[in-house]
């Protein structure tokens, strides 16, 4: 990677990334995630700056949770590996933690404890809580605890929220995408107005880029729903249907 502006290579990473993630089938994800992820670390270790080392690990991180060998990453954490030039600051530690909790590294749970110990104010909470949701493990705990929505303050329940689905675990988490049409309805009804459209921004299934997706919006949009609600979905299927326009060119070429 040569291009040292960072105004024309952030967004240009953010697109390729973008696209790695909900445009390429789960073969061809794997694969240029991988790809990605290599190539972001060995632009952190070569970069001229903080500015752009900072730049090509957001995307490094962002590339990892679907990679398997994340021991350079983890180590990073551990400190027991060392970039010249950079070390990780205390978002960009939890950034790491994080994908490593969606990876299902083994001692991510370690890390997120320890990392709170380092960070122990409320931005620390928030984002141990985000990476134990992001693990593979007790999704249903934590579905429970979104759909219910009363143990904790929504700023709390959201940073949980948005890191519930990703890419990696799709398949072990499709019943949640179910439990969502089951319950969307209700949430919009019966919650307040602030509540229901962080519930749906955070937890809208949109990771499954399939047709299926698209009759769970038309059945839902076949009864009486609340107009924000209606609106949300229709805006969800629009860009839903774009996807899959463009994962099947991609498919056939």
């Amino acid at each position: 990677p040569k291009e040292n502006d960072i105004f024309i290579l952030e967004p240009v990473l953010r697109r390729a990334s973008a696209a790695i993630t909900f445009y390429l089938n789960e073969e061809d994800h794997r694969l240029y995630s991988e790809k990605l992820y290599r190539l972001a670390m060995e632009a952190v270790d070569n970069a001229s700056s903080r500015e752009l080392k900072d730049v090509w690990f957001s995307i490094a991180a962002s590339a990892s949770s679907a990679c398997k060998d994340l021991g350079k990453l983890a180590g990073l954490v551990e400190g027991k590996a060392n970039i010249k030039g950079f070390e990780l600051n205390q978002d960009q530690r939890w950034d790491a933690i994080n994908s490593l909790a969606v990876a299902g590294f083994r001692g991510a749970g370690g890390f997120i404890r320890n990392e709170l110990k380092r960070d122990p104010g409320d931005k620390g909470l928030k984002e141990a809580f985000a990476a134990t949701v992001a693990m593979p493990e007790n999704k249903k705990t934590h579905w429970e605890l979104f759909a219910e929505g009363k143990q904790h303050s929504l700023d709390y329940l959201r940073s949980g929220m948005a890191h519930f689905f990703s890419r990696k675990q799709k398949e072990q988490l499709r019943e949640f995408a179910g439990l969502f049409f089951e319950s969307i309805e209700g949430i919009f009804r019966d919650r307040n107005r602030k509540y229901a459209e962080d519930f749906f921004e955070s937890l809208f299934p949109r990771v499954y880029v399939e047709k299926g997706l698209v009759e769970n919006i038309d059945r839902l949009l076949a009864k009486e729903l609340p107009t924000l609600l209606r609106e949300f979905l229709l805006e969800e299927k629009d860009e839903l249907e774009r996807s899959l326009k463009i994962l099947e060119k991609f498919s056939s070429s």
